[in-house]
């Protein structure tokens, strides 16, 4: 029989003297940020959407997905975060998804190729807006879409 481990949580909540799991660690409430767009026409490297509302102050990421129509050609895109209005956090153009491939139709998640699994936890101290770059331009992308879903708890 293998060893048996514990993860932070579960040891704490196990002591002698017990602690409690950071709030929204255990038994917290799953967030998500959602939007979608509709493209109106090919898009062009450098162009940027605008996704959701603000991920508000406090918020771990625990997953993110990109969902797209195929856009055709070899397009690829960035997905972060801009910088917040009171300048704490830095705006992180590939945060989420570095040159991702949304030339066929994907769904992509913070472990695929392009993902970002090192924001998987990440806490932001302050509010920041999602967008999405163009990196490589699509082809034949009018009226497809892309989608976004950002999950995450409140810390």
């Amino acid at each position: 029989m293998g060893t048996a481990y514990k993860g932070g949580n579960a040891t704490n909540i196990a002591g002698n003297i017990p602690k409690l799991a950071e709030e929204g660690q255990q038994g917290g409430v799953k967030k998500i940020i959602y939007d979608s767009f509709a493209l109106t026409a090919d898009l062009a490297s450098g162009d940027t959407i605008v996704m959701g509302g603000l991920v508000p102050a406090g918020a771990m990421i625990v997953g993110c997905e990109l969902i797209s129509d195929a856009l055709g050609g070899s397009c690829t895109v960035n997905v972060g975060w801009q910088a917040s209005a009171d300048g704490v956090e830095s705006a992180s153009a590939a945060g989420l998804f570095s040159a991702a491939a949304v030339s066929t139709a994907s769904v992509l998640g913070l472990g695929s190729t392009g993902g970002a699994p090192g924001a998987f936890g990440k806490v932001f101290p302050s509010p920041v807006q999602l967008v999405i770059a163009e990196n490589a331009v699509s082809s034949g992308a009018t009226g497809k879409y892309i989608r976004l879903a950002l999950s995450y708890i409140e810390t």
